[in-house]
């Protein structure tokens, strides 16, 4: 069993947060056992009604990929014809997909690991603003985010030229 679960309290804590709309970012070091904690998570909140969707950001490296993943969150199989859109038409259909969060229920959690990698894009930030908009208008989404990149989280998050600059509730995961 992986730390985070047996100390009920950390889990508890990101738990409260999410409950309470709380956007909340876990740092922690990679193969100590994150994205376990976070499907934890996401199964105990599932079980409380919530509607959860994971979003994992691991390799992506074009608004294409995100898409490709955000699709797949959504058990959409749009992706099929992915391959015909243009920048513009994938960077609509993120915006879109985004504004569709507020159609799946009162209580509902979008899970995005390894988010730091949307940095990665060379996007001048696009992707990161446009995410930052969207969060801050759906009033029935809770945003849980998790990264292994302590240093890219902390400028993403601490940076006031960054859209994402003082957002998000900010967690270590336990060693």
């Amino acid at each position: 069993m992986i730390k985070s679960i047996e100390n009920p309290l950390f889990a508890q804590s990101v738990l409260q947060f999410v409950r309470n709309q709380i956007h909340t970012f876990v740092v922690g070091s990679k193969r100590k056992g994150l994205t376990s904690f976070l499907f934890h998570i996401l199964d105990l909140l599932g079980n409380e009604g919530y509607v959860c969707r994971y979003i994992d950001l691991t390799h992506i490296s074009t608004h294409r990929d995100f898409l490709y993943q955000l699709l797949s969150a959504f058990q959409n199989d749009e992706h099929l014809c992915l391959r015909q859109l243009n920048e513009e038409e994938v960077r609509t259909r993120i915006q879109d997909l985004l504004d569709e969060l507020t159609n799946l229920g009162n209580k509902v959690v979008v899970a995005l690991d390894e988010f730091q990698e949307i940095t990665q894009l060379e996007d001048k930030g696009w992707l990161e603003a446009t995410l930052r908009t969207h969060f801050q208008r759906i009033p029935n989404v809770s945003f849980l985010f998790t990264g292994s990149r302590k240093g890219l989280i902390s400028e993403m998050l601490n940076d006031p030229e960054r859209p994402f600059y003082r957002s998000c509730q900010i967690i270590e995961f336990p060693m």
